[in-house]
């Protein structure tokens, strides 16, 4: 008998707030006035906006002074509709068959300046394909528009529901490799000044738990549903083709709205940008979550970077460059392993919010501690918000190709014969690691050794110290042409000096004697 609450929006001066209400939908107003707070409610408003039971899914919007939303009607689950719930426009709905089974990701607005009127709201979801192979991955993902200006047909037909949606499927795939991700599970829109520009990035998943991210063009999808023909319909159109946002939709012709409603969906597919297939993929691990930051590095380029939550509560921060990805850092926001249920962005304040069933965290995107204590540790990670100061304007600094620590080498005795190993720290998953071995006697003799990645570092293994093993070992990473020294360290025997020639002969010496004198 709890109340999760599922909605928070700024709405029409005050803060509307809906949840459960212990299975009975309740939203209210917190009218904030200095500093008093008054909590309104009304009976039943939360029926379409919060849902009955924690475990649904529920998504809302506001728009202007609409409130949009998406979520099941009745405790069953069914009649999974989206609406425009409140606001300065007539209430309007979609009917229950037009998305089969579907499951609600997020709704968006696009905003365009120069073209208020033809301004859309667009649903993303993923719903039940109509007919399966028994092989087949049953779910499919799909975008859904409405016109913002939309206030439902005439009192004959499709009266308070859209005359303007449409859906089209999203697709996501390798397929040379017969690789199709068809579960989407999360959307962030990283919007532009020219809408045409804003871009949909879509999280999904396939039957074999692998994870992919696919980047879409908002130009593209609007391109899709003004010229793709109606999936399964032949006729033709008045003036007009349906999904097209008119300033009265009352009067929009009946034609129209006939094919609108029995023909919703769109033929075409909405592809990748450029056709380039998806952004990365990575096997056997499962994001939930994703958000994308725009950010400007020394070269004033505008860099985009993804902010990925994984099921075991941690966050990889990748960089997307030059339509690849690279994974720059892994965080971890929780003391404990815990799954991540919301993560939101403040991109003004360059801020991450993470929250857990029990907590949220506040992460700050700049940080770049987490690489190391030089400047060029920033630059060797490759994260842009690493040249940038708290009030985001360019640092400026010099970065050489190769980079030394001048500091002396810790020196650590090590017996003689005895097993050792090095190990150096990996700063990033993308550098090379190898070690040079200036032997203590010739600093001119360097010898270059490979080590294991052992996890978090790079490791090399000496089976039985010998003369050749004493020495300064160097750590050394490269990446893209950067060299840096990342440790040193100086191995010498119980002497505090090389394990000399003539010493090792007179062990050897000493133990044939000894070996002589048992046998006689």
């Amino acid at each position: 008998c709890k109340n999760y609450i599922q909605v928070l929006q700024s709405f029409n001066g005050s803060i509307i707030v809906c949840g459960t209400n212990a299975e009975k939908p309740q939203c209210w107003r917190l009218a904030v006035n200095c500093s008093t707070v008054t909590l309104q409610s009304s009976k039943n408003c939360g029926k379409g906006i919060a849902t009955y039971y924690p475990n649904q899914t529920s998504i809302s919007l506001v728009v202007e002074k609409d409130l949009y939303a998406a979520a099941p009607f009745n405790g069953r689950n069914i009649n999974l509709q989206l609406r425009r719930v409140h606001g300065g426009r007539e209430m309007t709905w979609s009917d229950a068959d037009w998305m089969r089974d579907p499951k609600f990701i997020r709704m968006s607005h696009i905003n365009r300046k120069d073209d208020p009127d033809n301004e859309k709201i667009y649903l993303f979801f993923m719903e039940r394909k109509p007919e399966t192979h028994p092989d087949e991955d049953p779910w499919v993902a799909g975008v859904a528009q409405v016109c913002k200006v939309d206030e439902g047909g005439p009192k004959v037909i499709l009266n308070s529901r859209w005359t303007t949606f449409l859906k089209a499927k999203l697709r996501c795939s390798i397929p040379s490799e017969a690789m199709y991700f068809n579960r989407l599970q999360d959307v962030f829109v990283l919007h532009s000044e020219n809408w045409k520009e804003s871009r949909v990035y879509g999280l999904f998943t396939s039957t074999w738990n692998s994870t992919a991210v696919c980047v879409y063009s908002m130009e593209e999808i609007d391109r899709v549903f003004r010229e793709s023909a109606l999936k399964h319909y032949t006729g033709s159109f008045p003036d007009h083709k349906p999904g097209m946002c008119v300033q009265n939709s009352r009067e929009t012709n009946r034609n129209i709205l006939n094919a609108m409603k029995d023909h919703h969906e769109v033929e075409k597919w909405i592809e990748p940008v450029e056709n380039q297939g998806l952004l990365f993929f990575v096997p056997h691990k499962h994001y939930q979550k994703i958000v994308v930051d725009r950010v400007r590095g020394t070269d004033a380029n505008p860099q985009n970077v993804l902010f990925l939550s994984t099921d075991k509560g941690t966050v990889h921060k990748v960089l997307e460059e030059n339509n690849t990805a690279f994974n720059m850092l892994e965080i971890h926001p929780f003391n404990t392993s815990t799954p991540i249920q919301i993560m939101s962005l403040d991109s003004t304040n360059k801020v991450l919010y993470v929250g857990s069933a029990h907590e949220v965290v506040q992460i700050p995107l700049s940080g770049c501690e987490w690489y190391g204590d030089t400047e060029l540790d920033c630059h060797f990670s490759k994260d842009p918000y690493c040249t940038w100061k708290a009030h985001m304007q360019p640092l400026t600094f010099v970065v050489s190709v190769s980079f030394q620590i001048e500091s002396k080498p810790d020196e650590t005795i090590v017996p003689h014969f005895s097993r050792y190993y090095i190990s150096c720290p990996m700063r990033s998953q993308h550098a090379s690691y190898y070690l040079n071995l200036c032997h203590i006697d010739d600093n001119k003799k360097i010898r270059r050794l490979e080590c294991s990645h052992m996890k978090h570092e790079c490791v090399h293994f000496i089976d039985k110290m010998m003369p050749e093993n004493y020495g300064t070992y160097k750590c050394i990473a490269e990446e893209n042409g950067f060299v840096q020294t990342l440790k040193q360290q100086k191995l010498v025997d119980n002497g505090g000096r090389a394990f000399f020639p003539s010493t090792y002969i007179s062990m050897l010496l000493s133990a044939l004697i000894a070996t002589a004198t048992y046998h006689l």
